[in-house]
């Protein structure tokens, strides 16, 4: 009966002791923030929306994962699930292959007709041929019976290969079309031997963004062939998109990277700076030179361009896209609401309501962020024995040693 009853006492006081602990690590979870805005614009128990200022976004993770919204009312404290998005475009395309028929040269043009399905949209053509090093005008014309045709578009195709160079364009788009046949002209400087097509129909969510205002200062390397471009954005933001417009009026093809700041050190010679690459590929003058790649925090960017043995090329003007970041979020009424971010331990959220996206209502509105708040310093300061989490830790692992060890020995005499 008494070796019951100390497995008793000490199957209690593990358990309490275990509740102890959870308590303060949720208390010391809390307190490990580094920062904190307060929430407000909630008058009633519904779905908000909260847009997430570029000031979160330099000071919580890059993966999100720190975000947390908790809402206060005397003693309790519940956390508020929400469901984050950044409002980047999102691009969806149905492909379909198609045979040309109808094959035919008429004064120094080829002539190519396809036969689209029934009800098939069209806004994108991906040509192939046999041939390289081509340069010509693809007329697209769309027609239902074969007699009357109506022209779509033209745009121009063009193949470079060489040492150098190693270049083709034979991507046609277009405004979405719905046509029994399209037809594609090709004056072309050297006759093409067509292999295949693609047509696609894409439909684009555009996202999200704004154009955050940049200034860039140009410098040239000694032998000049490599053009560096250093870009401020003034902000530490999110970006997905540069373009660039060059100051050139003769056909060039030049290979670039762009870069992103992400930390400096101090050394005897100076500054060393540290670039995370965000994307690269080739400049030209042949097609637009815009380029998407997956979404980056970011204030200092560095363009290189590669001129080889080519006189250097001069930047016109740069354009960056920033998406902007949205929590979708369920609040409680009557209660004081916080963001907290800026913890660098925490494993991102795992809300019930992340495999219901689609049954999610409509926000009622956008709340508002007030100025932020820095926590950091509050929650690392040793005060009271209590409050600091690492003695914490040491008191309950010697407690329930020293439990279990005269617990142990209890029993063996009995």
């Amino acid at each position: 009966m008494k070796k019951r009853t100390v497995l008793y006492s000490l199957k209690a006081t593990l358990i309490s002791l275990s509740l102890l602990l959870l308590i303060f690590s949720a208390k010391a979870q809390k307190s490990s923030f580094a920062y904190r805005r307060t929430i407000t614009g909630v008058d009633s128990a519904g779905w908000y929306g909260i847009t997430l200022p570029n000031g979160v976004i330099r000071n919580c993770r890059t993966d999100f994962a720190d975000l947390r919204i908790l809402q206060i009312a005397g003693t309790d404290t519940t956390e508020a699930p929400y469901l984050l998005k950044v409002q980047v475009p999102i691009l969806t395309e149905a492909t379909e292959q198609l045979s040309a028929f109808n094959l035919s040269k008429k004064d120094g043009r080829q002539y190519l007709t396809f036969e689209l399905k029934k009800d098939q949209l069209v806004n994108e053509i991906d040509l192939s041929f046999l041939e390289t090093n081509y340069d010509g005008i693809v007329t697209v014309a769309g027609s239902e019976d074969q007699k009357e045709w109506f022209e779509v578009d033209q745009q121009r195709i063009i193949s470079i290969q060489n040492e150098n160079m190693q270049f083709t364009s034979a991507r046609l788009s277009f405004s979405k079309v719905h046509y029994r046949y399209l037809r594609l002209e090709l004056a072309c400087d050297r006759p093409l031997t067509f292999q295949s097509a693609s047509f696609k129909n894409q439909l684009i969510e555009p996202g999200v963004f704004s154009l955050p205002t940049l200034t860039w200062n140009k410098s040239q390397s000694k032998s000049k062939e490599e053009t560096v471009v250093a870009i401020d954005l003034k902000e530490y933001q999110l970006i997905n998109y540069f373009s660039v417009v060059m100051n050139e009026t003769n056909d060039f093809y030049r290979a670039f990277r762009l870069e992103r700041l992400i930390d400096s050190t101090k050394t005897q010679k100076g500054w060393e700076y540290f670039y995370d690459e965000l994307t690269s590929g080739y400049i030209t003058s042949f097609t637009p030179n815009e380029f998407n790649f997956g979404y980056e925090p970011a204030q200092k960017l560095r363009l290189t361009i590669y001129n080889g043995d080519n006189l250097p090329i001069d930047v016109r003007s740069m354009v960056v896209r920033s998406p902007q970041v949205k929590l979708t979020v369920r609040m409680k009424n009557d209660r004081t609401s916080f963001l907290y971010y800026g913890n660098e331990r925490l494993n991102a959220p795992q809300y019930d309501l992340m495999l219901f996206k689609d049954k999610i209502p409509v926000p009622k509105r956008n709340l508002e962020l007030a100025n932020e708040e820095k926590l950091l310093a509050e929650a690392v300061k040793p005060s009271a024995l209590i409050e600091n989490q690492m003695w914490l830790w040491i008191i309950m692992g010697v407690v329930i040693a020293v439990l279990g060890y005269f617990t142990l020995k209890m029993m063996k005499a009995k």
